[in-house]
């Protein structure tokens, strides 16, 4: 999660000097220090982590802008979720929740008790109803007495926003489940990379981490 420890040290690591012998041979810019230090880079995992670091992120101001636009890019696929718009500061943001498997990405909100699953797909094959499995999961779960958690959205994140596999899903998974199909880097405006990553450039109160985004956008591209 997001800590300022890890920022101070970034940027530390980025003013370290080092010589070009010992500098990692990438295509990617040389002063990219994510791609130095962080050699799985391409793996999920990393992916997770840096998404998840991101959205933790809160300003100065309490805002937390990189989860604001990335609630923005779900409402331009799913206009109803902008009655979440109030709601952002309530949703807390975990990675690898416990579910039947290893929800990627967790955002969920116990105060209204509704949540948002982030299902990563960089290489990795889905399993046989992976999706369904996790949403049926978290609807089971109560955050009141008398009330089980809703789930407005589940989001499939890949490199180029392709479907996923419906392996094992029946006719009621595919007219219930709130699928959302997401890319890194294509050619629209909501994918991670435009839509979160260069917006938040413009945003002062994301100058703080500017660095990291600007690398982390490198290897998106890339």
């Amino acid at each position: 999660v997001y800590s300022e420890a890890l920022e101070s040290a970034i940027y530390t690591v980025a003013g370290i000097n080092f010589p070009p012998d010992a500098r990692l041979k990438s295509h990617i810019s040389e002063d990219n220090y994510l791609v130095r230090f962080l050699h799985k880079y391409y793996l999920e995992d990393f992916h997770t982590t840096t998404l998840v670091y991101l959205l933790s992120f809160t300003a100065d101001s309490g805002d937390r802008p990189f989860l604001r636009l990335f609630f923005e890019l779900l409402t331009a696929r799913r206009p109803e979720l902008s009655e979440l718009d109030g709601t952002l500061a309530g949703f807390r943001v975990y990675q690898e929740a416990r579910s039947d498997g290893w929800i990627d990405i967790l955002l969920i909100n116990r105060t209204i008790g509704k949540a948002i699953i982030v299902e990563n797909k960089i290489y990795a094959r889905d399993q046989d109803r992976q999706l369904p499995k996790y949403y049926d999961e978290i609807r089971r779960r109560r955050y009141r007495s008398n009330e089980n958690f809703r789930v407005p959205a589940v989001v499939y994140l890949s490199l180029d926003g392709h479907m996923p596999s419906f392996d094992g899903w029946n006719e009621n998974d595919r007219a219930i489940l709130p699928l959302i199909c997401m890319a890194y880097d294509d050619e629209s405006e909501t994918s991670i990379r435009k839509g979160l990553l260069e917006k938040s450039l413009n945003i002062p109160e994301c100058e703080r981490v500017q660095l990291l985004v600007k690398w982390y956008g490198e290897i998106i591209e890339d």
